[in-house]
């Protein structure tokens, strides 16, 4: 899709696909805890990209953007390494602040609805009505409680005393 893009913009592009593919290979294998879905490699995948983009530029016009058209771009590891490395940075983020790592805390807290729904039809459970807390215990779900506040009419302002 991204070389078709190119293609059709007239735009020059080369991906070194081969290096790319393994070194994704030896992440997936390398970090169990931290494997993207569809729309993460997507999103990678374009900011890798705009990353090479913004390589490609010349020295001292890296911000012109009249300069893009003509401009080589070349994606290649560095790219999807700084990626990925901001992504694994952001995961040990997310674990100090949640206390578990993000498929752990998603899962618990029952944001994932669908993964959250089928196990508990597995276990002959009622969908959605509590979560897992830490400490072992059950806790009702925010997500099937929450409601938006009313709106409140705006309150008529006393008028201001004559002088």
């Amino acid at each position: 899709m991204i070389k078709a893009r190119y293609k059709e913009s007239g735009r020059k592009l080369k991906i070194d696909e081969v290096v790319i593919i393994h070194m994704a290979g030896e992440f997936w294998r390398k970090h169990d805890k931290a494997r993207w879905n569809g729309r993460q490699i997507r999103n990678a995948c374009q900011t890798a990209l705009a990353l090479a983009g913004f390589d490609a530029q010349p020295p001292g016009r890296k911000y012109d953007l009249t300069q893009t058209a003509s401009a080589r771009v070349h994606l290649n590891t560095s790219h999807l390494d700084k990626v990925s490395k901001a992504y694994l940075e952001f995961m040990e983020y997310l674990k100090a602040v949640h206390g578990a790592d993000a498929d752990t805390y998603a899962k618990e807290s029952g944001i994932r609805a669908l993964e959250t729904a089928i196990a508990a039809l597995k276990a002959g459970k009622k969908v959605g009505s509590t979560v897992s807390t830490q400490e072992g215990g059950k806790a009702e779900n925010p997500l099937h409680t929450f409601k938006l506040p009313a709106k409140s009419s705006p309150q008529p302002q006393p008028a201001a005393a004559a002088p």
